[in-house]
């Protein structure tokens, strides 16, 4: 009897440990594949005037893990996308110096799934969708976006890209203090004009 149950246990244990590391690590699904069997298109094919930096395919994100293991390219709905070229052109045309810096694109449901298991029972989970219906990013009609100077340095926006957080009101700064923030906010009202609502 006694050794069932220890059996039990020790199965038990190596489930939970399996669930774990399933949780931890990104799939090896082909994803550039599934992408393109979905209709959505690599943003880069389209425009080589924008950076690609895919977040959740590093540890560098709220999560801190790679969550998009091979897939690196950012991908979208053909319409989305054409918005993004036309921002990028729009970019250029009005600073030859800047560039756009695309930090998440299309993500899969599967991954979506992932990131709310690890969230739940955090302050994190109000931020991430339980992946039951999806949201705009696991239909490629979003888009997180900055600006970038032309060796693909981000330009300080300010805050991380990452942070989930509420937004708290700044106490005023001198202008000295500000002037990187006020230089591009007349590109950023570009990428929001052309990056408009879709669904």
């Amino acid at each position: 009897m006694n050794s069932s149950i220890a059996r039990i246990a020790t199965l038990l244990t190596l489930l939970s440990a399996t669930t774990l590391m399933a949780v931890a690590q990104p799939c090896d699904k082909d994803y550039d594949l599934l992408m393109a069997e979905y209709g959505l298109v690599d943003v880069t094919k389209l425009c080589d005037n924008l950076f690609v930096e895919l977040r959740y395919s590093t540890e560098d994100n709220f999560v801190g893990r790679d969550m998009y293991g091979s897939l690196e390219r950012a991908y979208f709905e053909p319409s989305f996308a054409q918005r993004i070229v036309a921002a990028a052109e729009e970019l250029r045309r009005r600073n030859p110096e800047l560039r756009l810096l695309i930090y998440d694109a299309a993500r899969p449901l599967s991954v979506q799934r992932t990131m709310r298991r690890m969230v739940e029972g955090t302050p994190l989970e109000r931020f991430v969708a339980d992946g039951t219906r999806g949201g705009r990013h696991n239909y490629g009609v979003a888009v997180d976006v900055t600006l970038a100077r032309l060796d693909g340095t981000p330009l300080d926006m300010g805050r991380r890209s990452t942070t989930l957080r509420r937004r708290r009101p700044s106490r005023a700064r001198p202008i000295q203090q500000r002037r990187h923030h006020a230089a591009p906010r007349s590109i950023v009202a570009i990428c929001k004009r052309f990056l408009t609502r879709v669904l």
